[in-house]
């Protein structure tokens, strides 16, 4: 018994649920979906990201590539999203005060640094 692959294709707005295997493109987002028979599950494309991009959600199945910058320290604050911390947002973090040095000791190494 053969099998037959089935791409259906057209605006996002128009695809409708697919078929347990069956894709299904976008061709006004270029996403492309493989379908359960409930729901359609979106295949992460490798072309979204960019050097220095990770992969982030902010809520359920969400994910959108974020770009970080140099010298970007990421984390997420109390009811905050992902993302690159300014030094305030650090320091409270950390529980540092504005202008304090910061050490720290492990068992294999050691460093400091000053948050401005």
């Amino acid at each position: 018994m053969a099998n037959t692959i089935q791409i259906r294709r057209g605006a996002i707005a128009d695809i409708p649920t697919l078929a347990q295997g069956s894709l299904g493109y976008a061709t006004d987002t270029d996403q492309v979906f493989i379908g359960d028979g409930a729901a359609n599950h979106e295949l992460l494309m490798h072309h979204l990201f960019d050097a220095n991009t990770i992969l982030a959600a902010d809520s359920d199945n969400t994910p959108a590539a974020l770009t970080i910058s140099e010298q970007t320290v990421l984390g997420r604050i109390t009811s905050g999203n992902i993302k690159g911390l300014t030094a305030t947002e650090l320091r409270t973090l950390i529980n540092v005060a504005d202008g304090a040095d910061v050490t720290a000791d492990a068992q294999t190494s050691s460093f400091a640094f000053f948050i401005s």
